[in-house]
């Protein structure tokens, strides 16, 4: 069946070709004119067939061939039939001949037109293949750039990490070794850790005790440039206490005999982050960021 139908289309697309060329005898041309109105494969063939070879026509323009033409024909078609017979002029004389070379040509010309049709297809699928590819070469292009920007991204925030990680371990070192000299002294002394789960701010208060001086180092946490650090006392009960402000590295900060009192019984220390040159009122401003206790080795 599915051959049936293969030779069947095969045979629309001849008539249709056959008709559009101009080939077909005139009961032919008015059978197919009147399939064309009924059946929609046919008025598609015919469709293709005069797209297909409109161009054909457009290196010809409309003219009027001269009188003397007419007379001729009827001088050669009907004095011809009134006249004896002559001798034959030959191949180049015969009308059998020229018709069967029209009709040969036509079909040579059918052919070529079926042929660059499919050639024209295989073009317009070359193109299509073409233009799909680039464009899948463009996105894939736009794919790497985005790639290589995340990648740069990651690359710039994983070094910013890797600063974070070295301050955080020379702050880390630093306590450690305040309190390392601390320990091997024999008077007690004092440790405050100050931390808070909210921020990354950690700081380590040492402190002798019988001294009149702590020392504070910033462990963790960037400092702001327009801001301070600044190191409160809280004792309970009372309004916190200002010991100044305290820098990104150690800092010595000096305790009065009252205040190393407080400290060394107990007294809470605390860090707020402030304006420069600490709170104007004597009363915390900025947000505080750590605290601890002291612990006694």
């Amino acid at each position: 069946m599915a051959e049936r139908q293969t030779t069947d289309r095969n045979d629309l697309e001849a008539l249709a070709a056959e008709y559009v060329v101009g080939v077909l005898e005139s009961d032919e041309r008015r059978r197919f004119e009147a399939l064309v109105k009924t059946s929609p494969e046919a008025a598609d063939a015919l469709m293709r067939w005069e797209n297909r070879l409109h161009g054909l026509n457009e290196g010809y323009g409309a003219e009027m061939p001269p009188a003397s033409v007419k007379q001729q024909v009827d001088s050669r078609l009907f004095s011809a039939a009134a006249e004896p017979k002559q001798k034959s002029g030959g191949l180049w004389q015969s009308l059998a001949f020229w018709r069967g070379f029209g009709l040969v040509g036509t079909a040579a010309a059918v052919a070529l037109a079926l042929w660059a049709a499919g050639l024209s297809g295989e073009v317009s699928q070359t193109r299509i293949a073409l233009i799909d590819a680039e464009k899948a070469a463009a996105q894939a292009e736009q794919n790497l750039k985005a790639y290589e920007g995340e990648l740069a991204a990651r690359g710039e925030r994983l070094a910013e990490l890797e600063g974070e990680l070295a301050e955080t371990r020379t702050g880390l070192q630093t306590a450690q070794a305040e309190l390392a000299e601390a320990l091997e002294r024999s008077q007690p002394i004092l440790v405050v850790s100050l931390e808070s789960g909210d921020t990354d701010y950690r700081f380590l208060a040492v402190h002798e005790e019988g001294s009149d001086e702590m020392r504070m180092t910033l462990v963790s946490g960037d400092a702001q440039a327009d801001k301070d650090f600044e190191l409160w006392l809280v004792e309970p009960n009372e309004q916190p206490v200002s010991l100044g402000v305290i820098g990104e590295g150690r800092t010595a900060v000096a305790l009065t005999p009252e205040y190393t009192q407080v400290l060394e019984a107990g007294g809470l220390l605390a860090v707020s982050i402030e304006q420069k040159g600490g709170s104007p009122t004597g009363a915390s401003q900025g947000p505080v960021v750590a605290v601890g206790s002291p612990q006694r080795l």
